[in-house]
Formats: structure tokens, sequence, C-alpha cells
């Protein structure tokens, strides 16, 4: 079969390609205003990435309520430096002022993804690993809100909380699967025992001071409530010191598996580092899945996501220097300056282990 030469010095034809140039530009801007950008998952990451933005820039932006800039030509923009930040402030402090002195509107309503959805095609999956108690649940809802997909579970949904949960996530409707497996299994129901190993490309492990970790995952033992409180009185019996000693264990194990065994790339989320500074630890995360993440997605994720699986306040007595005695400090230090020995290279992480110590 032959096809038709096209002379492109023929005048009507250079008009119709700038026509479908053109309109296929506009195509892309558009899509790109409204949905975050994916590229390959298999791409090879550093285990650390290096900081291009301060926290104090990030506070500036988004923790001042009086801050709210709805010009569109800089909140789908992609954080790619402090100069582009410093640059987004500027101009969304002016944008606040109006004639009308009216308050900028609500920039909620400005948010990308109303509700997660389920993958439309399969993406490599990505483990989402922690410790239990060490803030597995909030994080999820964090990266659902910013990726605007559903996060899977090895697991069955016990308390029903994740709608990606609720199904295999060998489907392939999810691409971020929480574990607390120091394995590639899955313990799903609906996972045939034939298939059942995810081979998982890259891997998040959120490490949390093991204190703290402890603590949170004794309060769910206790009360099957992932927002709930343990009494006093439970904290004073023998089950908890026996709780302590084969936790603060399994936590080293853990975190070892995943930070040294696992042979693919590994980003480390430091629990401590996401509470205090959400976003910018939102911007890392997404750069090590390779996302593109724009202001307007990050500013959703921190301010317009009601969250349900995070502990605000607990009780004024429970506190790891109360509830922890001498002989319990010791067990748990014990433990993390095992796995400082184990991971002495990588000097980031040991420096919070080290912070960790009572």
């Amino acid at each position: 079969m032959h096809y038709p030469v096209i002379k492109l010095g023929d005048k009507k034809i250079q008009c119709a390609l700038i026509i479908i140039s053109t309109s296929l530009l506009f195509s892309l801007v558009y899509i790109n205003s409204t949905n975050i950008e994916f590229s390959n998952l298999s791409d090879d990451v550093p285990l650390e990435i290096n900081d291009l933005i301060s926290n104090e820039t990030y506070e500036k932006l988004f923790f001042h309520t009086e801050i709210q800039c709805t010009d569109l030509n800089y909140i789908n923009k992609t954080v790619d430096g402090t100069d582009s930040l410093d640059t987004y402030v500027k101009v969304c402090e002016k944008s606040d002022k109006h004639e009308d002195n009216k308050s900028a509107p609500n920039l909620c309503e400005y948010c990308p993804f109303k509700e997660p959805n389920f993958l439309k095609e399969r993406k490599p999956f990505v483990a989402l690993a922690s410790f239990g108690g060490s803030g597995n649940s909030w994080t999820r809802e964090l990266l659902e809100s910013l990726t605007g997909i559903y996060t899977g579970s090895v697991y069955d949904d016990v308390f029903g909380e994740f709608p990606g949960s609720k199904q295999c996530p060998l489907r392939g409707k999810v691409y971020i699967v929480k574990t607390h497996a120091k394995t590639s299994q899955t313990y799903h129901s609906e996972c045939s025992k034939q298939d059942s190993t995810i081979q998982y490309q890259k891997a998040m492990y959120i490490l949390r001071n093991p204190y703290e970790s402890i603590m949170s995952a004794f309060n769910l033992d206790m009360t099957s409530n992932k927002v709930g409180f343990a009494n006093q009185s439970d904290f004073q019996s023998e089950a908890w010191r026996k709780y302590v000693k084969e936790r603060s264990k399994g936590w080293r194990i853990m975190t070892t598996y995943w930070l040294t065994t696992f042979n693919k790339p590994v980003y480390t989320i430091v629990y401590e580092n996401l509470t205090k500074n959400t976003l910018r630890e939102l911007n890392d995360i997404g750069r090590f899945l390779r996302l593109q993440p724009t202001y307007i997605h990050l500013y959703c994720a921190k301010h317009c996501l009601k969250v349900k699986y995070h502990r605000v306040r607990k009780p004024y007595w429970m506190n790891k220097e109360t509830v922890f005695d001498k002989l319990l400090k010791e067990v748990v230090n014990s433990e993390i300056k095992a796995l400082v020995n184990k991971i002495k290279n990588m000097d980031n992480i040991v420096k919070h282990l080290n912070g960790y110590v009572l």
C-alpha cells in the first residue's frame, strides 16, 4: 500500500499543522492543570533526596492563613526550587489584596482530586512499609490526597477505612501498598495462595520513634480503635512490660529489613518530619515516586484533607518519659543502638535514631 506524500511547503498544510499543534498544546496545559503527572516508577532513585526548599519557606506559604493565592498560573506550577516558591509567595501575597477588600476564595475549591479513584492502568508496585503504630494509615490518607489514587494493603480491611484495601492489590487497581511484613507476601483473603507475592519496584519505609510507635500500637491493641487510648492502669500492667520487650525487638527487625535487606530503592519517611513539615515531606515523597505535584496538590493534601486516623492530643500522663520505667527504657534503647550498628553508613537516619534514645 502506498501513502500520499505530504508537502510541507503547501500553505494549507502549514496552517492545518499550526492549528493542530496549538490545539494539542492547549489540551496538554488543561490536562496538567487538573491531574498529577506520573512517570516510570521503576527508575532508579537515590535513598536520600537533596533539600531544595527550606522548611521556613514552606511555612511562610502554607501555614499563614492570610495567604490565599488563586492565580492559576502559579498554583498549577510544580515546586522546583526555592526561587520558584519564593516567587509564588510574593505573587500570592499580592493577589490577596482585592480592590473590594474581600478575602480571596478558599483554595480548597481548586483541589484537583475531590475523591481518590482506582487506577485505570497498572503501575509498578510501591510498598508503604512500617512497624505497627508508625502512622501508616495517616500517611495513606496524605498519599491518596496527593496522588488521587487509592492505596491498597496486603491485609484485609478490618476497620473498613480504605476502599483500596477491600480487594487484593494484585488486581492492579492500586500501586502503593501498605505492609507491616518483612517480606513481599500479601495476606489478603482475596489473593490466591498460588499468586501471593507482590513484586515491589520501590518502597517507602515510615521510621518512627520506637517509644512512640510502641505506645501507639498498644493503644490500638487495647481499644481496637485507631485513635483511641488505653487506660493508665494498662500501662502499669505486666502485659505492658511484656509488650514492650516483644515490640521493641520487632521494631528493630522490621526496620533492618526494609533499610538493608530489601534490594530496591527505598525512601525513608521520618514520621517526626512528616508531622512537623508535612508539605515539605510530601513534595520529597512525590519526587521519589516520580510524580510532579504542584503547589495546589500540596496545599490540598495539607489543608483540605479531612484526616481520620491521626491522634492529635494524648492524655497528659501518656508520655514516653513516664510510661517506660528505667528497665523498659534500657530494653528499647538497646534495640535502637543495635539498629544503629546495622546502618552506620546512613548518616541522616542514624542522626534520628540517636535522638530517640532516652
